[in-house]
């Protein structure tokens, strides 16, 4: 709908109209196009338009002066959602459009279908501040005619917003009320000093409603104090009337509840100061209402009343005023304070937000972080050189071949343990049996030779028949320690570590083969590779945690025994140095030789930022110098 603005321009004359338009007898088409157009005009924007949000978002009606194209139109239309959905919870919400740097502001209108929510659009300008304010303040309180308009015309079933107020016949006063909240906050925004804005609040309050007094107290450190009494330049804050005025004031904070008396006097309320107040001040009437911005009181306001009441409609019309004069007084508040003062105003504000239960999560992570990052720059750990290690032992039996044969029997197998004299495997000696008693019977002739020499008086051949008696024997005792030889033994209590049991039985070998390997595993050490940039932090004696792979949840304690000084080249850490460890803690009859791991070599405390820095530290030493 583009037409051209009509005449309007009085802010006070534009709300008359609206105001009209709630007991209007239009046409639907009629009724829109002129709100919308009041509204343009009250808010001085060049469009303004209503959506619908019942399963989807929707345009519903819209009113423009012709001065946007429909592909702007199109791109503030497609991306409102997520600010209808913030006006939803919160009533109005602006953000900055794309539109010449002007802000979309979106406010959430009295409902008129069930089931169905309505937001009132519109384009505005935010060159000042306090006008951008002023602006959606009016937009507010214009957000229930549609609803008054369709249920004076019986259109559809409205939500009764307004509980016991009939909508039907809003009275004059009420008409005035709405028009006064307007001229009140554009009276209070004109002000740059808070001790003038709330006198002239007060003063306002006071003199619009025909109170006999209208006072304003403000809060600070969880405290409410009297601030402005109407028609009083001062007063003594310490004087009995100032304290019962804080009383009543405790009473509406601590409650965080409006308290009218005497209608509030049979409620669950607490409501001893404002009875003791009614009395002393022969009061009819006394109204308390807190001020809150964002659900926190920043104050609280009272009327009292000697001969009258409010009305319902104009206990509504102090409530919004208040409500949206908070902002407006809490920031001239602000920034009406010294430096000593703002900076305490501040920093309440900062321990109410830090240490009260919003956002508890969040608070909690950053608890924690800053507790992890004070821990990085002040804390100290153990600093520990990580190496791989493996288990060796130097007592190590090597069992060869004694003589050239073939392994016979193979009573042992790589892994078993074998006690001292076990057998351990068995070499084929029926051959050598066989030459045993072949020198046997030699021997038995040679002595039969030599005796009949002897017999024969033939000395030579006597001689030459005991030689090779003598040579016999020599051959049977090497044959007898070959015999011997012939089933090898354990030489002590150990593992075997080389001897596989297939491989030997029935194979030939020579004299000094080595056949078995048998390591005794109580004097296993280990043997750390430390990379040659570490290798200045390691001193002998120093302690070391030992963890193997066989036992991941085992740890063992070893000490330096012996620095290798020399560096050897390994494949995969470049130079690396020997490092010999001893165990501190008991060998364990489960490990063996060759067992692999990790060690961790203690060096000293050291701080938690230099361990997690000290890497790239000396990388950037080593190649970034001239």
């Amino acid at each position: 709908m583009e037409v051209s603005k009509s005449k309007k321009t009085d802010t006070i004359e534009i709300l008359n109209s609206l105001t009209n338009l709630r007991n209007s007898s239009l046409e639907e088409e009629e009724f829109w196009f002129e709100y919308l157009e009041s509204i343009s005009l009250l808010t001085k924007s060049n469009l303004s338009f209503i959506v619908k949000k019942d399963e989807e978002l929707t345009l519903f009606q819209e009113y423009d002066d012709a001065s946007i194209d429909d592909i702007s139109k199109d791109s503030i239309y497609n991306n409102i959602s997520s600010l209808v959905q913030r006006s939803s919870q919160n009533t109005y919400a602006y953000e900055k459009s794309n539109f010449q740097n002007r802000h979309i502001v979106a406010i959430k209108i009295d409902s008129i279908e069930e089931k169905s929510e309505f937001f009132l659009c519109f384009l505005i300008e935010n060159n000042n501040k306090n006008e951008f304010t002023n602006v959606i303040l009016r937009a507010i309180l214009c957000k229930d005619v549609p609803f008054a308009y369709f249920n004076n015309k019986n259109k559809s079933k409205a939500v009764e917003v307004y509980q016991s107020n009939d909508m039907n016949d809003i009275d004059e006063q009420e008409e005035n009320d709405l028009t006064s909240v307007v001229e009140l906050i554009n009276y209070i925004v004109s002000e740059n000093k808070f001790k003038l804005s709330i006198m002239k609040l007060v003063d306002e309050l006071c003199t619009r409603y025909n109170a006999n007094r209208v006072s304003i107290g403000w809060e600070f450190n969880q405290y409410v104090t009297p601030k402005a009494i109407s028609h009083v330049e001062d007063f003594l804050k310490s004087s009995y009337s100032s304290k019962a005025l804080e009383a009543i004031y405790e009473e509406a904070y601590e409650q965080d509840s409006e308290i009218f008396y005497p209608e509030d006097k049979d409620s669950d309320l607490i409501t001893n100061a404002h009875k003791i107040y009614l009395k002393d001040n022969k009061l009819l009437n006394l109204y308390t209402f807190p001020i809150r911005l964002e659900d926190e009181i920043i104050g609280v306001i009272s009327l009292e009343f000697k001969e009258s009441e409010l009305s319902f409609s104009s206990l509504e019309t102090i409530r919004l005023a208040l409500n949206l004069i908070a902002p407006i007084l809490n920031n001239i508040y602000t920034h009406d304070q010294n430096i000593f003062k703002k900076s305490l105003v501040k920093t309440e504000k900062m321990s109410k937000n830090f240490f009260g239960p919003q956002k508890s999560l969040l608070k909690l992570s950053t608890i924690l972080v800053s507790i992890l990052f004070l821990w990085i720059i002040f804390g100290k750990l153990e600093y520990k050189v990580e190496s791989v290690t493996n288990l060796q032992t130097d007592n190590i039996s090597y069992v060869s071949a004694p003589f050239d044969g073939i392994v016979q029997e193979v009573f042992v197998d790589s892994g078993d343990d074998v006690e001292k004299g076990k057998k351990l495997l068995a070499f084929d000696d029926k051959e050598m049996i066989l030459k045993k008693l072949e020198i046997n019977a030699d021997l038995i002739r040679y002595d039969t030779e030599a005796e009949k020499a002897r017999s024969q008086r033939k000395l030579a051949d006597m001689q030459i028949a005991l030689a090779k008696k003598e040579q016999s024997e020599a051959n049977l005792k090497k044959l007898n320690y070959f015999l011997e030889k012939a089933e090898l033994k354990s030489p002590f209590d150990g593992i075997i570590i080389e001897g596989d049991k297939e491989k030997l039985l029935g194979s030939p070998f020579s004299k000094g083969d080595i056949l078995i390997q048998i390591a005794k595993p109580t004097d296993l050490y280990a043997k750390l590779k430390v990379q040659e940039e570490y290798i200045d932090e390691i001193k002998v004696g120093q302690i070391a945690e030992l963890n193997l792979l066989s036992r991941p949840h085992e740890y063992f304690n070893v000490k330096v025994e012996k620095i290798i000084p020399m560096a050897n080249v390994d494949d995969e850490n470049g130079n690396v140095f020997t490092i010999k460890v001893v165990f501190l803690d008991e060998v364990k009859p489960w490990m063996r030789p060759g067992m692999s791991g990790i060690a961790k070599i203690k060096i000293e405390q050291r701080p938690v930022y230099w361990i997690l820095t000290h890497k790239i530290s000396d990388f950037l030493h080593m190649h970034v110098w001239w």
